[in-house]
């Protein structure tokens, strides 16, 4: 399976931990040259910045951008790949998940990824084989550092995107039109996660998106203010209904996580 990971040129020793996590894995990859704010035309950002519940910074706008470009390529290709972002740690177990998640016909998206927080997920499992278990998932809230997309999955975000801008994971879990799935035990986690999880940092990183109020839009008027409280009202409202409606089939809970999955990392 293709895996392509998104990397901003100025980020070189992301990419190094990249490499080197590649060549642990026995696994092959393409690097996609991240968006950067300046490279989104001006006139765009000022729109697309205030389409989501909050106005966005042209930081995330060139984030969202980043991962459109993967989908498209996904799209494009007619096959499933593996999306990183340049801060995803991944498990051992890996290189055969993808093995096994090559020829999922019935999934438009599936996630590696834990952020310790609870999921919608489903009572009963997949097996996919002895240790591994594929869960539907319902309602994820953040995380899109590891996670496969089919191109039927690719199409629909690319829909969705196209309507509204939004913060990237933010699209992913809103996009209910997707199959979109759950690896138990979780295989992958960003490198901001590790100490949550109890694992020695191999990495220490810092956003690259940026968290200065003057890269952020100031959207003046009682209007405006009201359009951005009633999106986020609409959000909460839509994801109570999915939970109303997958309470007989699915709970909210954390994702399963075998710590020693990833400790083969840092001793190796």
């Amino acid at each position: 399976m293709k895996i392509l990971i998104i990397n901003l040129d100025k980020e070189k020793d992301r990419m190094a931990f990249q490499r080197r996590q590649m060549k642990r894995l026995g696994l092959e990859y393409q690097r996609i040259r991240a968006t950067r704010a300046q490279d989104v035309n001006p006139d765009e950002l000022a729109a697309r910045s205030l389409q989501w519940e909050r106005p966005m910074r042209a930081g995330e706008v060139a984030c969202l951008d980043s991962h459109r470009t993967a989908w498209q390529m996904v799209k494009d290709s007619k096959k499933p790949a593996l999306i990183l972002e340049d801060d995803a740690f991944l498990s051992s177990r890996v290189p055969a998940i993808l093995d096994l998640l090559q020829n999922q016909v019935d999934a438009h998206h599936v996630t590696l990824e834990i952020r310790s927080r609870k999921k919608i997920l489903a009572h009963t499992p997949l097996k996919l084989d002895a240790s591994t278990n594929l869960t539907r998932l319902y309602q994820d809230r953040t995380g899109a550092a590891a996670y496969v997309l089919w191109p039927r999955g690719a199409q629909i975000l690319l829909d969705n995107s196209t309507r509204a801008a939004g913060l990237a994971d933010a699209i992913i879990a809103a996009a209910y039109q997707m199959s979109s799935w759950q690896i138990e035990p979780a295989a992958a986690m960003q490198l901001d996660q590790c100490e949550a999880y109890g694992i020695v940092l191999p990495l220490k990183t810092t956003s690259s998106i940026g968290t200065s109020s003057h890269d952020k839009p100031s959207p003046s008027g009682a209007f405006s203010a009201f359009k951005f409280k009633w999106r986020r009202v609409f959000s909460q409202l839509r994801m109570g209904l999915r939970q109303l409606s997958t309470i007989t089939k699915a709970n909210r809970r954390l994702v399963a996580v075998e710590i020693e999955d990833f400790q083969v990392h840092i001793t190796d």
